[in-house]
């Protein structure tokens, strides 16, 4: 006992290390993940209406403009341009609904189950319990549907404007440009 005993009071006083999870590597890996996840799913949307807005903008002005025979058509036939127009705003509608709702369902129920199960694969996680935002989905869904409806107005306003015997002709190209060698010639 007494060798027990000088054994102990030859021991250095222990050091206590407090750790927290900030120390530790995977709690602090799985944070930096989900901050940059939350930085990427509040810049992705924007940047994806964004492009949908301006293909929306891009489809119905060439689908306007390549109809502009059967819009001048209407138009001499009597067809207000409330009546005209309704057509592409129709068409504009329901894309923008059914894009609305199939993003609704991808963007809120289909890939975060992808993103998460991802993540699983990684760290052990708890099962994972969607809830729908839907003051969140219906704000998108909104500016989507709006946006579209715009466009559809711009787009049909541009072309209802003409009198129909200019609507049924061909347009008009576009006066060339002169290029910089031609001038110096």
């Amino acid at each position: 006992i007494a060798d027990a005993e000088k054994m102990l009071h030859e021991l250095d006083v222990p050091k206590w290390m407090v750790f927290t999870r900030d120390d530790n590597p995977g709690y602090v890996g799985y944070k930096d993940n989900a901050d940059r996840m939350d930085g990427v799913s509040t810049l992705f949307p924007l940047f994806f209406l964004l492009v949908a807005g301006l293909v929306c903008l891009t489809t119905m002005m060439r689908m306007v403009e390549e109809q502009r025979g059967q819009i001048g058509i209407y138009k001499a036939l009597g067809y207000s341009k409330v009546a005209v127009a309704s057509k592409y705003f129709t068409y504009a509608m329901v894309a923008s609904l059914l894009g609305s709702i199939l993003g609704i369902l991808l963007g809120h129920i289909l890939i975060p189950k992808v993103i998460y199960n991802a993540f699983d694969m990684m760290y052990s996680l708890p099962p994972l319990l969607v809830s729908m935002p839907w003051s969140i989905a219906s704000a998108s869904a909104a500016v989507a549907i709006i946006s579209t409806a715009l466009v559809a107005v711009i787009a049909c306003n541009k072309e209802l404007v003409v009198q129909p015997a200019n609507l049924m002709r061909p347009k008009a190209p576009k006066p060339g440009k002169r290029i910089f060698i031609e001038n110096i010639a």
